[in-house]
């Protein structure tokens, strides 16, 4: 256990040690840590890491050729664009369709109003066509029934006057027996009220 502790230490001592190596990490800024399983890594002192340096440690040579990264950038802005547009086409298509089915929706709207205004005037117009015929039959019925009416009186009327007649007639008749019998037994010429000579 001794001689591992004792290699471990030397191990540390040789990864700490000024000069005991040359590697890439040191140079890029790198410092050697000792984890707690006893593995040597690497890390970034916190006062001075430099993000810039870590990419150019990772990826060696990524700066000096830019171009691959402008390239993808061209590509990222002109997918976004291509995005926006297909985005916008969309916006005025949905927005074109609903102002079309707002238009559909309006002028059915219209038209279910114009149905049932025609339905009610419809309705109206045979309310007001049934009040009249009724009026006209009523008012019909009525004249009917005064003009039997009035014929009723003139015929009550012309039978009085029938009657009278019959019994002025009746009278007369009854005035001229009495005066045929008076002049029967007179003697004497005698005329009824007409002028007519009574032959007894």
């Amino acid at each position: 256990m001794k001689s591992s502790y004792g290699g471990l230490a030397g191990l540390t001592l040789l990864a700490f040690t000024p000069g005991c190596f040359d590697s890439s990490e040191n140079q890029s800024g790198l410092e050697p840590v000792l984890n707690e399983r006893g593995i040597i890594t690497y890390r970034y002192p916190t006062s001075s890491f430099d993000p810039s340096a870590a990419v150019a440690a990772v990826t060696p040579g990524l700066q000096s050729n830019p171009s691959p990264l402008n390239s993808l950038k061209n590509q990222q802005q002109e997918a976004e664009q291509a995005y926006q547009e297909m985005r916008r086409n969309a916006q005025e298509r949905a927005r074109q369709q609903l102002e079309q089915s707002q238009s559909e929706e309006a002028y059915q709207e219209l038209r279910r109003n114009l149905l049932a205004d025609q339905a009610r005037n419809e309705q109206q117009r045979k309310q007001v066509a049934e009040e009249r015929q009724r009026l006209w039959n009523q008012q019909e019925s009525q004249r009917i029934q005064d003009g039997a009416m009035r014929l009723q009186q003139a015929s009550q009327e012309l039978d009085s006057q029938l009657q009278l007649m019959r019994q002025q007639q009746v009278e007369q008749q009854q005035q001229d027996m009495r005066l045929r019998q008076q002049s029967a037994s007179n003697g004497q010429v005698v005329y009824d009220l007409n002028g007519v000579l009574i032959v007894p």
